[in-house]
């Protein structure tokens, strides 16, 4: 596909040492490592406040969403990018959806309909930074040359689904 390869292409031109670990750092933050132990923490919080849909809610979306692209990585069976050396490790060779931009996405996503739910307030106040997050996770996982922009595209946008879906069903 034309656009991925002009991302990747994009993606490298910008390369320099700084970038490097700013990104490096940035991709960390939309990791399972980060994400899941956040989403549990806060979901046994809500658990033991009495707001049980809310922790149910929480834990459907920043769960099921790196489950379903794992699993939609075993169908595609999409290689990682290989025209520029990757700039991270990575466990899996399988590239299609960004399971980091599906959790990132769905742990944001997810926090805004609390907010809204909870603390319509603050909800507003909260979009910037979250969408801000979800967009340089993205972007940190193209300029790590391991995913293709389709793979972080179809991640957000499944993982928005998905979590439209569990915010319709729980809460």
């Amino acid at each position: 596909m034309d656009v991925d390869r002009a991302g990747l292409v994009l993606a490298h031109g910008l390369r320099s040492p700084t970038l490097d670990v700013f990104f490096g750092g940035i991709s960390w933050l939309g990791s399972q490592t980060v994400l899941l132990p956040t989403a549990a923490v806060v979901a046994a919080l809500f658990w033991r406040r009495g707001w049980r849909p809310e922790a149910r809610f929480l834990l459907l979306a920043c769960f099921g969403s790196p489950l379903i692209g794992q699993l939609l990585k075993l169908v595609v069976e999409r290689p990682r990018p290989d025209l520029y050396p990757a700039l991270a490790s990575v466990l899996s060779p399988l590239s299609f959806p960004s399971v980091h931009a599906m959790q990132v996405t769905a742990a944001a996503l997810a926090a805004w309909f609390l907010l809204r739910h909870r603390a319509p307030r603050y909800a507003g106040c909260a979009i910037a930074p979250l969408l801000a997050l979800v967009v340089m996770v993205v972007i940190s996982r193209i300029y790590l040359q391991v995913h293709y922009p389709s793979d972080v595209m179809a991640g957000a946008l499944l993982a928005a689904g998905w979590t439209w879906w569990m915010r319709q069903i729980t809460i």
